[in-house]
Parts: C-alpha cells; structure tokens; sequence
C-alpha cells in the first residue's frame, strides 16, 4: 500500500513537472519568435554572429536552470503546484473544522485562535506522508529517471490521472468551504 501511495504521488509530480517544462518551452518559443526581428533585421553581420554564438552558449545555462531536475525553474515551480493540490484534499476537514468551531465558540478572538490551530493540524498531518513520500531524500529523482523510460501510452494515462487528480482537489476545497457555510448556518 506504501509503495502504491509513494508511486501515485510521485507519478502525479513528475506530470506536473512535465507540464511545467512544456508550458516554459513554449512561452519561450513564443518570446524568441516575437523577438527575432531584433537581431535579424537591426544587427550587421558581425553583429549577428557574435550574438548567435553567445546565445548558443547561453543556452546550455539556461536549459538548467529553466529545466533542471534538482534546481531548475520548472521542478520549483512543480514542487509548489503538487503541494497547493495535494493540500486541498486536507484543507476540505479543515474548512468543516473550522465551521464546527465557528459555530460553537462564540467570542471572536477565541474563535480565531482556534480556527489558526485546527486550519494547520490537518495540513500539517495531511503534509508528513506526502513529504515522505516525494521530497524526503529527493527520492523523486529516482522515480523521475523509471517514469522517462515508460512509453507513451503511460505517460498519458498518468496526465489523465494528474488532472484528475488536481481537479478532484479544486472541487475538495470549494466543497469543504460550502460545508463550512452550511454549517455556520444550521
């Protein structure tokens, strides 16, 4: 059951990975077209040259940090995205807890305490397994490198699972917040 727990939130990471470098690869393929009339048409020919050869250098160091595994700019960016969806199926009993507290603790400041408290228990009990999981020891990289060698079929099977996955958790959160609101008001 573990393993089918670290398998499935790390598969669900190395999409949201996936799906990051795609997007970053295609606003920058955008950038460079809306751009290019720069150097063709404003540069000479020397000109040109140096900068074509410089960009080509440049582009070893930005492929790393835009794309790198470790610390580049798309695992960042997925390492929040996974957190913020993986904490919305937590946030649906915090939200409940917190119109459970709402409404049997009547002064304000008391209610406010407790409802900081009972908002970060959930989170941070729902956070331990997912840590564990995926970000302890970086041992997504070790799924990383066993997800690059699956086929296609695979990986859109798992993007169809991802956006489920991440969809489930919107609905989890607006859902919970309704709750709460209905239960304030019973």
């Amino acid at each position: 059951m573990k393993e089918n727990f670290e398998f499935f939130l790390n598969a669900v990471h190395y999409m949201i990975y996936k799906e990051q470098v795609w997007s970053n690869k295609k606003i920058e393929m955008f950038l460079n077209s809306l751009f290019s009339f720069i150097p063709k048409y404003l540069f000479t020919p020397r000109m040109k040259i140096r900068f074509f050869r410089r960009q080509i250098r440049a582009r070893k160091e930005t492929n790393e940090y835009m794309y790198g595994k470790h610390y580049g700019q798309s695992i960042s960016m997925a390492h929040h995205l996974f957190g913020t969806f993986y904490s919305g199926y937590t946030m649906f009993w915090s939200w409940i807890f917190i119109g459970v507290i709402n409404k049997f603790c009547s002064p304000l400041h008391v209610r406010g305490i407790i409802a900081f408290i009972v908002l970060g228990i959930p989170l941070a009990i729902g956070y331990l397994p997912a840590y564990k999981a995926v970000f302890s020891h970086d041992r997504y990289l070790i799924f990383f490198k066993q997800f690059e060698r699956n086929d296609k079929k695979w990986h859109r099977k798992w993007k169809i699972r991802s956006i489920i996955f991440c969809a489930a958790s919107i609905i989890a959160t607006v859902l919970g917040f309704l709750l709460m609101v209905a239960i304030e008001h019973l």
